[in-house]
C-alpha cells in the first residue's frame, strides 16, 4: 500500500533560485537535473530504494557517474567485419544498493551529523571478461595489478534466500569497494584479495557517495 500510494504521488524535484541573480544559473541547473533524471531513469531507481525502505526499513542508493561501453562487429561492404567500442550509457547515474551488498561503518546513524558513517564498503559480483573491461587504462587500474585477478573466491549472491544449485561461478570475480571519509580520505578497491585501486576519494565532493531512504528510525537496519 505505502509503495502504490509514493507511486501515486509522482514526486519530482525543482531547482530554485534563492535570489534574483541566481535565476539564470537556477534555470540551467533544472534542466540539466531533469535531463539526467530522465535518461538514468532515475524514477525507477527510487522506487527500488522506496521499497527496500518499506520492506527492509532502510533503502540505499549510490551516487555515480558511469559509462558502460561494450566491444561490437560490423560488417563493411568489401566482407569481414570490423570490431568497434560501443558505449551504451556515459552519464550519471543514481543506483539501487542492495542490503545485502552493503557494510556500513557499525557506530553509524546515517550519512550526517555528529553520527555520520566514517567509512562503508559496496560489494560486487562481476564476470571476469566484464572486470578486465572496466578495469583497464589507467583510471581504474593504476597500480597495473588487474592483471593478477583470478576468478573465483566467494562469489554467492543472493538476498534472503540461497542462490538456486548448479550455477557456474568459475567466472566471476568478488570485487569490494572500501570509501573511507574519516580518519583518511581514501577508496581502496580489493578483488578477490588482489589490490586493484588505492587512492583518494575521486568525487570533489569528498563524501561517501550514497543515500539512504527509512521507513524505521532506527540505524541502517530494521
Amino acid at each position: 500500500t505505502a509503495i502504490s500510494e509514493f507511486i501515486d504521488g509522482n514526486s519530482t524535484t525543482m531547482i530554485l533560485p534563492r535570489g534574483f541573480e541566481d535565476t539564470p544559473k537556477a534555470s540551467i541547473m533544472d534542466y540539466t537535473y531533469k535531463y539526467a533524471w530522465e535518461i538514468s531513469q532515475t524514477d525507477l531507481a527510487i522506487e527500488e530504494i522506496m521499497r527496500d525502505a518499506f520492506t527492509c526499513g532502510t533503502g540505499i542508493g549510490q551516487e555515480t557517474y558511469f559509462r558502460d561501453q561494450r566491444k561490437i562487429k560490423t560488417t563493411p561492404k568489401n566482407g569481414g567485419y570490423n570490431e568497434e567500442e560501443m558505449v551504451d550509457y556515459d552519464d550519471v547515474l543514481l543506483e539501487p544498493v542492495k542490503l545485502e551488498d552493503f557494510y556500513i561503518d557499525e557506530n553509524a546513524r546515517g550519512f550526517f551529523g555528529t553520527y555520520s558513517a566514517r567509512d562503508c564498503i559496496r560489494r560486487y559480483i562481476m564476470d571476469i571478461d566484464s572486470f578486465k573491461q572496466f578495469f583497464q587504462g589507467d583510471i581504474w587500474n593504476p597500480l597495473d595489478n588487474a592483471k593478477y585477478v583470478e576468478p573465483g573466491g566467494d562469489t554467492n549472491y543472493y538476498e534472503r534466500y540461497s542462490p538456486p544449485q548448479g550455477i557456474d561461478h568459475s567466472k566471476q570475480v568478488e570485487v569490494l569497494w572500501y570509501w573511507s571519509v574519516k580518519p583518511e580520505d581514501s577508496l581502496i578497491i580489493v578483488a578477490n584479495d588482489v589490490v586493484v585501486v588505492n587512492g583518494p576519494n575521486p568525487h570533489k565532493h569528498k563524501q561517501l557517495p550514497f543515500c539512504r531512504a527509512i521507513d524505521v528510525r532506527c540505524g541502517f537496519r530494521s
